[in-house]
């Protein structure tokens, strides 16, 4: 068994997610080709992908949210439940503009890049 596969089955074993796992096999693939690139390694032959799962459950239960909602201003209270409904990050939020919202009232749609 490669180091590679290793890797991969210990890491499953743990708490570590399928995409982290990628995003770290994509990094070493990276290297793997720069140092062949530079010619002081064999051609890597490093093909993995591990499918990814998407959690149904929410990273933080909804009741905490409406608690969070409730103790916080209403400029907060717009980017925790941006957070929260629509899985932003903190720099997506941040990064958002009115331009990138079509519609008004309960339902808004963002526009992505």
């Amino acid at each position: 068994m490669s180091a590679a596969r290793s890797y991969v089955s210990s890491s499953q074993r743990s708490t570590v997610s399928n995409k982290t796992i990628n995003n770290r096999l994509s990094v070493l693939s990276t290297l793997l080709r720069y140092a062949f690139d530079l010619g002081i390694a064999p051609e890597p032959k490093l093909r993995f992908h591990i499918k990814a799962t998407s959690a149904d459950v929410p990273a933080v239960p909804m009741d905490d949210v409406r608690k969070l909602v409730a103790e916080a201003t209403l400029f907060y209270q717009a980017a925790i439940m941006l957070a929260a409904e629509a899985g932003l990050r903190v720099g997506e939020i941040r990064g958002l503009q009115w331009s990138d919202v079509r519609g008004r009232g309960p339902i808004a749609a963002l526009r992505g890049e």
